[in-house]
C-alpha cells in the first residue's frame, strides 16, 4: 500500500507524467459530460427523436471535415517543428480556409436548401445552425490544441470542462424544463459552440498569431490536411452512412436504437481519445528529441504502447459490465439496443487500439497512407453494409468490428514499418 502511494506521489513530481494524467482526466470529464448528456436526453425524447438528433450529428460531422480542410490538427506538428512561426501560419491559414468554406456552404443551402432539408428530414434553419457550429468549433479546438502542446493544464481544464458543463446545463433546461425536445439540444450546442469559439478566436488573436500567410507553408499545411478529409470522412462513411442505410431499410426508431447503442460504445472510445490527447504529445516529444538514441526511443514507445493496451482492455471490460445493467434499469424504451452494444463494444476496443498507433503516422506526415487505410476500409464497410443491413442490424454491428479490426491491423503494420525505416535504418 505504501509503495503504491509512493509511486503515485512520485508520478506527480514528474511534470510529463503529471500533465499527461491531468490532460487525460480533463478529456474524460469533458467527454463524460457529453456522454451523460446524451443519456439524459434519451430519457426525455423518443427513439424516433433520438434518430433525428443522430442525423443532425452526422451533418455536423460531415461539415466539420471541410471547414478548415482538416488542417487544424497541423498545429501540434507545427508547434514542435516550427515554433511560433508555425502556429501563426496555421491560425492565419485556417481563418482564410474556414471563411471561404462556410460562405460556399451557405450559398449551397441558399440555393438547394429546401431539397436537402426534405431529403434528410431536418429543417433548413437547423442546417444553418450546423454550419455555425462547425465553424466556431474549429477555433475552440484549435485553441485547446495550443494549450495542450504548451502543457497549459489549468486553462485547458477550465475551458474544456467549462464548455461541457455549460452544454449540460443549457441542454437540460431547453430539452426538459422548456420542453423543446431534440431541437433544444441543437440550440444549446449552437449557443455554447459560438461562445467558446469566439473565446478561442479572441485569445489566439491576443497571442499575436494573426500574420501574413506564407504561400509555401500554406501549401504544405493543405497537403497535410486535405488527405485527412477522406481519413476523417471514414467515420462519417461508417456511422453517417449506416444511419441513412438503416433509415432506408427500417425507420427512425431503429436509427435511434442503433445510435443509442453506439453512444454507449463511445464510453469505451472516449477512454482511447482521452489518453490520446496526452500521450500523442509524448510521442511527438520522444520522436523529435535529438538528445536520446533511437534504441531508447523505441524502448520508451514500446513500454507506452503496452501500458495503453492494458488500460484499454480493462476499461472496455468494466464499461461493458456496467452498460449491461444500466440500460434495462434506467432506459426501458431502449432495452432493444442492448443486443447491439454486446457486439459494438468490441468495435470500441479496436478503435482504442488504433489510437495507440495513429499519432506516429501524423508525426512522420504519412497522412496519405493513413487515409488509404481508413478511407478504404470504410468504403468496404459501406458496400458490405448496403448488402447486409437489410437482413439484420446485428450483421451491421459485426461489420463494424470486422472493418475496425482491419483498420487497426493495417495501421499497426504501417507504423512498425515506418519506425524501422525512420529510426532503425535512419
Amino acid at each position: 500500500m505504501n509503495s503504491l502511494l509512493s509511486k503515485i506521489l512520485s508520478a506527480f513530481h514528474n511534470p510529463t507524467l503529471r500533465n499527461g494524467l491531468l490532460f487525460s482526466l480533463f478529456s474524460f470529464v469533458n467527454k463524460g459530460f457529453f456522454f451523460l448528456l446524451l443519456l439524459i436526453i434519451a430519457r426525455f425524447i423518443s427513439p424516433y427523436d433520438y434518430g433525428l438528433l443522430s442525423v443532425f450529428g452526422t451533418v455536423i460531422m460531415l461539415v466539420g471535415y471541410f471547414q478548415a480542410m482538416s488542417t487544424e490538427g497541423y498545429l501540434s506538428v507545427a508547434f514542435f517543428k516550427d515554433g511560433v512561426f508555425g502556429v501563426r501560419q496555421v491560425f492565419s491559414g485556417i481563418i482564410v480556409v474556414s471563411l471561404l468554406v462556410s460562405a460556399m456552404l451557405c450559398i449551397v443551402l441558399g440555393i438547394g436548401g429546401s431539397f436537402i432539408s426534405v431529403r434528410i428530414d431536418l429543417p433548413l434553419e437547423i442546417l444553418f445552425i450546423g454550419i455555425l457550429i462547425s465553424f466556431f468549433n474549429v477555433y475552440f479546438n484549435l485553441y485547446l490544441d495550443y494549450l495542450r502542446v504548451k502543457s497549459d493544464v489549468f486553462w485547458y481544464g477550465i475551458l474544456s470542462c467549462g464548455n461541457a458543463v455549460l452544454n449540460f446545463i443549457l441542454t437540460v433546461i431547453l430539452v426538459q424544463l422548456l420542453d423543446f425536445g431534440w431541437v433544444g439540444r441543437v440550440y444549446a450546442q449552437g449557443f455554447c459552440t459560438v461562445l467558446v469559439g469566439l473565446i478561442g478566436i479572441v485569445l489566439l488573436l491576443k497571442q499575436n498569431f494573426l500574420s501574413r500567410i506564407d504561400i509555401k507553408y500554406f501549401k504544405k499545411m493543405l497537403l497535410w490536411g486535405i488527405p485527412l478529409i477522406p481519413h476523417l470522412g471514414a467515420i462519417f462513411i461508417r456511422q453517417g452512412g449506416d444511419t441513412y442505410i438503416i433509415k432506408q431499410f427500417y425507420d427512425l426508431t431503429d436509427v435511434g436504437l442503433f445510435n443509442f447503442a453506439y453512444t454507449f460504445t463511445s464510453a469505451i472510445t472516449m477512454v482511447g481519445f482521452g489518453f490520446n490527447q496526452s500521450f500523442s504529445v509524448d510521442i511527438y516529444k520522444t520522436l523529435g528529441d535529438k538528445t536520446i538514441s533511437e534504441s531508447t526511443k523505441l524502448s520508451v514507445l514500446k513500454q507506452q504502447r503496452n501500458f495503453l493496451y492494458r488500460i484499454f482492455i480493462g476499461a472496455a471490460i468494466f464499461i461493458s459490465l456496467c452498460v449491461v445493467f444500466v440500460i434495462p434499469l434506467f432506459f426501458e424504451k431502449y432495452v432493444a439496443a442492448v443486443k447491439y452494444f454486446y457486439i459494438l463494444s468490441f468495435y470500441g476496443l479496436f478503435v482504442c487500439f488504433y489510437l495507440i498507433y495513429s499519432p506516429y503516422l501524423f508525426f512522420f506526415q504519412e497522412t496519405k497512407k493513413i487515409m488509404y487505410i481508413t478511407f478504404g476500409s470504410s468504403v468496404l464497410h459501406l458496400l458490405v453494409s448496403l448488402w447486409l443491413t437489410r437482413y439484420s442490424l446485428l450483421l451491421t454491428c459485426v461489420l463494424y468490428v470486422a472493418t475496425q479490426f482491419l483498420q487497426f491491423f493495417l495501421v499497426r503494420m504501417l507504423v512498425k514499418r515506418t519506425l524501422k525505416l525512420k529510426l532503425i535504418n535512419g
